[in-house]
């Protein structure tokens, strides 16, 4: 960087002692043109030493060999990511200064490591300066291409251990970006974070950028994995609790109740899964209020190393909503509730189009039962006679007028979804639109048409820039 440095010392009469620095700084010729290169995974050249004993003509075939061998290794250097504009810059500096300095040339490396780290690229760097004894200055980087990319799953005390997942779930993960022959971004690894974490298969998620030994210049990606149990069980209890004898809290009822849930995931190491619950609110008796599912979740459905996202659902459950039918309405005496039970298998097929947007489309099998309170089946509605009687002379309360109905139907709807975060608040728009049609199979030959169109928007009420620490009103 300097040329020459001399450091003069004196002594005050104080006794104190005085130092001056004077520095000769390194100058070139001035340059009009500018070129980055990224020399990563290039050998880096070794400058054989001149003898100092060399003639002048010696001195000169030197020269030219070294400039030589450093345009060749221009030629075989790619072409840097760095944009246009920061090369006007920096061609705007050159011009501005006249002739190249040390200190103009840490100006251009900063300005050129800022735009990458900016960007994402915290591998890149600058690492050389060449051709300045020549009208165009040449900045080498090593900008941080990715070498080997090394998946490793971990026991819970980290130590390597061959997974259950199979490797390819893994990779279709990964984005373009963070493959082999890229150049490492952060914003890929953190994508690459996101992406598996959806998967749900893990407990702890590392996306690690080391130096590669072998190639220097080149960067190993690791991405460490340790994953979680593939059996759970998880049993949950729940009492009532109701204003007792002076507004003290009060148990309802000694007889607990709550949900049973049991999950088996990653099946064959291919992100299959069962899972199924059952919930009551009567443990002791559970057979008044049961209610069960138990599904069964195919992924990659068209193959793991398919670009396309299928997955396939077959469930088969058990509900019981009260109806909202059949209801005494405003200004009209109650009438006894009716319950209503569906049972059945449910068989689709849902195809991703983006991480948010999607299409499912499938078949329903059910059977739906109404109910009075006490559980029995209602072919009725009721209601309340003054003598305090219960009369079931209403409207029918199913299509075959039994109390009990069975059909099957086709079901699908489409998502469009393009909501992001913006500083913590959802922004943008989602659309669903689903539609359930009748195949005349069941009672009565029930064939209808029922279809529903929700939009959502998510205005937002002030103005905020994307990774801003302030909004503006």
């Amino acid at each position: 960087m300097f040329e020459k440095v001399d450091m003069e010392g004196k002594t005050n009469p104080d006794g104190t002692l005085a130092l001056t620095i004077s520095f000769t700084e390194s100058t070139w010729q001035s340059a009009d043109r500018f070129r980055c290169i990224n020399v990563g995974l290039m050998a880096q050249s070794k400058p054989i030493e001149m003898d100092p004993d060399m003639t002048d003509k010696e001195k000169l075939e030197y020269y030219k060999n070294q400039e030589k061998d450093y345009k060749r290794r221009i030629e075989r250097a790619r072409p840097c990511l760095l944009p246009m504009q920061v090369h006007r810059e920096v061609l705007q500096m050159l011009r501005e200064q006249g002739k190249v300095s040390a200190r103009l040339l840490q100006k251009i490396r900063d300005r050129v490591q800022k735009w990458y780290h900016d960007e994402g690229y915290a591998c890149a760097q600058v690492v050389n300066f060449g051709n300045l004894n020549t009208k165009e200055v040449v900045c080498e980087v090593v900008e941080g291409d990715i070498t080997q990319l090394v998946i490793q799953f971990q026991d819970k005390l980290g130590n390597v251990v061959e997974g259950n997942t199979q490797l390819p779930v893994v990779r279709r993960e990964l984005p373009r970006q963070l493959r082999q022959g890229n150049v490492f971004n952060i914003e890929a690894g953190k994508q690459a974070l996101r992406n598996i974490n959806s998967l749900a298969l893990f407990s702890n998620i590392e996306v690690n950028p080391r130096p590669d030994e072998k190639n220097e210049g080149g960067i190993v990606v690791e991405i460490k994995l340790k994953e979680l149990d593939q059996k759970s069980a998880e049993v949950s209890t729940e009492w009532n609790i109701v204003p007792g004898r002076g507004g003290r809290p009060t148990l309802a009822s000694f007889q607990p109740g709550g949900t049973v849930s049991f999950e088996h995931r990653n099946l064959k190491g291919l992100n299959r899964s069962i899972l199924g619950s059952l919930t009551t609110s009567n443990y002791l008796n559970p057979q008044d209020d049961l209610a069960f599912k138990l599904e069964y979740v195919h992924p990659y459905l068209d193959g793991v190393y398919n670009p396309r996202n299928r997955t396939f659902r077959a469930s088969c459950f058990n509900s019981r909503k009260l109806s909202p039918v059949f209801t005494g309405g405003p200004g009209v005496d109650e009438v006894p509730p009716i319950w209503v039970d569906r049972a059945g298998v449910k068989a689709n097929i849902t195809e991703n189009f983006t991480r948010q947007s999607k299409f499912t489309y499938g078949l329903v099998m059910e059977e739906i039962t109404t109910r009075d309170e006490s559980s029995h089946i209602s072919a009725n509605g009721q209601r309340v006679l003054p003598s305090g009687g219960i009369c079931a002379d209403g409207p029918p309360t199913t299509l075959s007028g039994t109390g009990v109905d069975r059909m099957a139907f086709l079901q699908a709807n489409i998502t469009r979804d393009n909501t992001k975060f913006l500083n913590g608040a959802i922004v943008g728009e989602r659309n669903v639109f689903q539609v359930d049609q009748g195949l005349g199979i069941g009672s009565k030959f029930p064939f209808f048409n029922r279809h529903q169109l929700t939009l959502t928007r998510f205005l937002q009420l002030r103005q905020v820039e994307e990774g801003a620490a302030r909004s503006r009103d």
